[in-house]
């Protein structure tokens, strides 16, 4: 699954490259980035061929990460959404008088607001999903990116 974007910083060997949301129609993992500006958004990628800023590079994702991602972003908080309730509903009612579903109610919720620490960590792990494939040759316009210039 491949794009294209502009890189926008470098630091070492991580690149925060400007792609724009519809560019990557096969894969639309970038749209899960929370730093978006004007229909773009930037993404961190592995900056293998030393690219620079303002240079116009090509990226890639494997499938494989993609789905990891996608896995970790919906299965965890699912497992403890659901693991709160039966242990709030099944296990602490027996201790507690109150009413079994309000206790697995309050449990649930608690339990994902927690699973959400680990989805966290998981995502600042080193392993990039993007990764910079090539660079442009100096003045070739990325699709899509030629028009940011011109507003």
């Amino acid at each position: 699954m491949d794009c294209s974007g502009k890189v926008v910083t470098v630091d070492k060997e991580i690149a925060n490259v400007r792609v724009r949301q519809d560019a990557c129609d096969q894969c639309r993992s970038c749209v899960l980035y929370p730093r978006k500006t004007k229909g773009n958004v930037v993404v961190r990628a592995l900056n293998t061929h030393g690219a620079e800023v303002g240079d116009e590079v090509s990226l890639s994702v494997s499938g494989r990460k993609v789905i990891w991602a996608s896995a970790v972003l919906f299965l965890i908080p699912l497992c403890g959404l659901l693991s709160g309730y039966f242990i709030g509903a099944y296990l602490v009612s027996l201790a507690v008088s109150w009413s079994p579903e309000a206790l697995g109610v309050i449990f649930a919720f608690t339990f994902l607001a927690i699973s959400y620490y680990p989805v966290r960590l998981l995502g600042k792990r080193t392993s990039f999903e993007f990764v910079i494939d090539s660079i442009a040759p100096t003045g070739v316009e990325p699709p899509g990116l030629a028009d940011d210039h011109k507003s």
